[in-house]
């Protein structure tokens, strides 16, 4: 995929050639193996896998893996993970969140409106323990998108990105989400009780 996001015209021009650029290093291998080997310190780690719809993926979604990023974050270090749907899959949405909490991260979700996907979630998390989730948001809402130079993010999009309705971050049913380790593997069964059929 990567050769082709490289050499196909219709896509180097999509990705301006973005893969040709001299300060980036692909490396294809799975994430695991690969920070197993590594021995650097990262600033931001952002993590954009395949759905965790089954078990082969379930490792890259583990405390274990979250640990394991967390040992390759330098000091005020951030990761940030795709996290399947908030609406068509909360459990498996509100597992992830709780499997970085148990890593020993301050997770903080959020989501948005994909064109071609619906509502999505994604998962950045700071590993601090002295951080809150709202100390953790408010140093975020603290920043100025406005000044950066994108398409589409900016002040208002970010509020309302970490803002989420009624019963969709419920403390109550997030408390009987379980953990999801690679001894027991338990966020494919949740993605799959999504309500995937109205997607």
């Amino acid at each position: 995929m990567t050769d082709l996001a490289a050499e196909h015209p219709v896509l180097v021009d999509i990705n301006e050639a973005s893969l040709k650029d001299p300060r980036l290093n692909i490396v294809n291998q799975d994430a695991g193996a690969f920070l197993q080997a590594d021995s650097h310190l990262y600033g931001v780690v952002i993590i954009d896998l395949p759905d965790p719809d089954t078990i082969d993926l379930m490792h890259l979604y583990s405390t274990n893996f979250y640990r394991l990023v967390g040992r390759h974050l330098c000091a005020g270090g951030v990761m940030v993970t795709q996290a399947t749907s908030p609406y068509f899959s909360p459990e498996a949405f509100w597992c992830i969140i709780n499997t970085m909490r148990a890593a020993g991260f301050t997770p903080l979700p959020y989501h948005n409106q994909i064109p071609t996907m619906g509502e999505w979630g994604w998962v950045l998390a700071m590993k601090s323990a002295k951080s809150s989730l709202s100390e953790v948001k408010q140093k975020i809402l603290s920043k100025d998108f406005d000044s950066l130079r994108t398409r589409f993010l900016n002040n208002d999009v970010m509020i309302s990105m970490v803002q989420f309705g009624k019963g969709l971050l419920d403390p109550v049913e997030m408390e009987k989400i379980k953990v999801n380790t690679q001894v027991n593997p338990v966020l494919h069964r949740y993605y799959w009780r999504g309500t995937w059929s109205m997607y």
